[in-house]
């Protein structure tokens, strides 16, 4: 399953390529975590703006985001790494 999204991925990007010259911007969520895989390869190496200050507003989650969507987790990643909640929290921001 995994190699046939990647190669639904790769020619979505090679289509984008393709049309470089007429496109100024282009904004892809959810695929920082690939940016550095071979999906990109028909596609020049992608900007990941996911952590860039000028984009914080457009990218990323809330503080108030984290707590009510991810609460849970974060519980229970402090229960696993032993820490507090709050920690946790700060270290994820």
């Amino acid at each position: 399953m995994a190699k046939e999204i990647r190669d639904i991925l790769s020619s979505f990007y090679e289509v984008i390529k393709g049309n470089d010259k007429y496109l100024r911007f282009v904004f892809i969520t959810g695929v920082s975590k690939f940016s550095k895989t071979s999906v990109f390869s028909g596609m020049n190496s992608p900007d990941d703006i996911s952590i860039d200050d000028d984009y914080a507003t457009i990218c990323g989650y809330t503080p108030d985001e984290l707590e009510t969507n991810f609460k849970e987790e974060i519980v229970n990643l402090a229960k696993k790494t032993k820490m507090g909640y709050d920690e946790v929290l700060n270290q994820i921001k």
